[in-house]
């Protein structure tokens, strides 16, 4: 998938000396774009899922989502924190 910097380019409109930045429509309903952020800004790095005190006790868990991929959080009954794809193994 090679959208090309000059499509993307394209999608913005911006005028220093006159205070204009606008983006065109297809910067926020283009699926191919979409893809793209998912890939390049969720799914290929570190990102930041929750803080430590949203889940403050043994046995909590807390539910996220990673880009496109559900996440859940848990402190297991030693404290530590642990993460998981929200997925039933079982169901593919």
């Amino acid at each position: 998938m090679n959208l090309g910097l000059d499509y993307i380019d394209s999608l913005v409109e911006e005028d220093e000396n006159e205070g204009i930045y606008r983006c065109k429509r297809e910067m926020f309903t283009d699926p191919r774009l979409f893809d793209l952020e998912m890939k390049h800004i969720f799914e290929g790095n570190w990102i930041y899922l929750a803080h430590e005190s949203q889940i403050p006790e043994k046995n909590d868990y807390y539910t996220t989502q990673m880009g496109r991929q559900p996440i859940f959080i848990t402190r297991n009954k030693d404290g530590e924190l642990n993460a998981f794809i929200n997925a039933c193994s079982h169901r593919g």
